[in-house]
């Protein structure tokens, strides 16, 4: 049912119209009206909750990258529309809104990095550019968690500028309760959650198996998740090569993760990069003990919970999960203690009501 709205209005421009947890946190609010924009035009999910909610939604109805025409269509909206405030989710959205400013200044620009120092990692100067202009020419810009805020800074841009709000989730409709005994139903079960890109670093995740089994202990890994199909076709000849092949399974990506969670004695993630991950805040949430990642934004979700692990030190990695293994009742109990916290910690509400404390202040 539609909330009733006030009369400001702020526009939420983001890339496609798939499931889309936080926008639909972020648009619920009753402090102002939340228009949402997509750039593609592929999915029914975004427009089914807008129409439901009684959410205006427009879409610039793209469903191929074309940077030239969606420049001039993003500009035809400014210009039909004429929107006091637009939050850009994600790099491109906000590329088209910093290039949108050149051509009409009458609308507050804010990005909302979703992305942390993956143009540094991997070199790319254009990109590295781009982020420090975007920052510059728009009138602030959201951070999803501390690490992006010092990245930005890092990058040059002024932290009098930035705002951190932390990504936030509905709490789970479950909780994290196995139905079977370990030791008695087969090899330990692990699992892992992302999309396959080289971020998440799927190929130290893949030699800490091949560690742990070749150092006897007997287990079992299943990934979830879909993306780059060339990279998987890398990951799959490298889990031969290491000898791996009978005990990881690539699921790809389900709608169901916590089917697949509750089946499993542990969660790890490895990624080199991210800004504030989404799967690592479910896993907290639910109540399934985490082997972690501490670089970038994995650092401030896993703050108060988990210390985590540096994931290139392979060696170390391993070791850790090794130790939640062996003491995997205790493990249990404590990643169950924790889910309030956690829950209590990526609140959406709390994202919500952060998103339109800036609105209002910036209108």
């Amino acid at each position: 049912m539609a909330q009733e709205k006030s009369t400001k209005t702020v526009i939420h421009f983001i890339p496609g119209d798939g499931p889309n947890g936080l926008i639909e946190a972020i648009s619920m609010t009753s402090d102002l009206r939340v228009n949402i924009l997509t750039l593609y035009s592929i999915d029914k999910t975004v427009p089914n909750f807008c129409n439901k909610n009684g959410i205006k939604m427009n879409s610039l109805g793209f469903i191929k990258k074309s940077i030239f025409k969606q420049v001039v269509e993003f500009i035809r909206y400014l210009y039909r529309e004429k929107p006091k405030l637009v939050f850009a989710h994600s790099f491109y959205p906000s590329l088209i809104c910093a290039i949108g400013k050149v051509f009409y200044c009458k609308t507050i620009f804010v990005p909302v990095r979703h992305h942390n120092r993956v143009h540094i990692i991997s070199g790319n100067r254009k990109a590295m550019f781009l982020d420090r202009w975007i920052s510059r020419v728009t009138t602030h810009t959201i951070a999803v968690s501390d690490s992006v805020k010092e990245t930005l800074v890092e990058q040059g841009c002024n932290a009098k500028k930035i705002s951190v709000i932390f990504n936030g989730l509905p709490k789970p409709l479950t909780t994290y309760e196995p139905k079977y005994e370990v030791g008695k139903d087969g090899p330990f079960k692990l699992i892992a959650l992302g999309r396959i890109d080289w971020q998440k670093n799927y190929e130290g995740m893949l030699e800490v198996i091949s560690i742990l089994r070749h150092s006897g202990v007997e287990l079992e890994l299943n990934i979830l998740g879909s993306g780059n199909q060339g990279y998987l076709a890398e990951l799959k000849r490298l889990q031969t090569k290491l000898g791996i092949s009978d005990c990881v399974t690539w699921s790809g990506r389900q709608p169901d993760i916590y089917k697949y969670l509750n089946k499993a004695d542990l969660f790890i993630h490895t990624a080199k990069d991210e800004a504030c991950p989404l799967a690592l805040i479910e896993t907290l949430m639910y109540g399934i003990p985490v082997v972690s990642s501490n670089l970038g934004g994995c650092r401030d979700v896993l703050e108060g919970f988990y210390t985590g692990q540096n994931p290139t030190d392979v060696k170390e990695f391993s070791n850790d999960i090794l130790g939640v293994l062996r003491n995997l009742d205790s493990a249990k109990e404590y990643a169950k203690s924790i889910t309030d916290a956690a829950i209590e910690k990526f609140n959406p509400i709390r994202m919500q009501s952060e998103f339109a404390t800036i609105s209002l202040r910036l209108l």
